[in-house]
């Protein structure tokens, strides 16, 4: 993880991309949020096609 001014700094360039974009912190954190929901049901969607890969072999 980034630290002290170096994680400051990247803070304020992605805070200023986004404010370029037109998009709003919250709006960016709650993409962010569904994107992890998204790979949490992605990995046990896997999980269940794994499992029945090997009740069926």
């Amino acid at each position: 993880m980034l630290e002290g001014e170096v994680a400051d700094a990247f803070e304020r360039f992605v805070l200023q991309l986004l404010s370029d974009q037109g998009v709003e912190v919250g709006e960016f954190a709650a993409a962010l949020k569904a994107l992890g929901k998204l790979r949490e049901t992605l990995a046990e969607l896997q999980q269940l096609l794994d499992w029945a890969a090997r009740a069926a072999s």
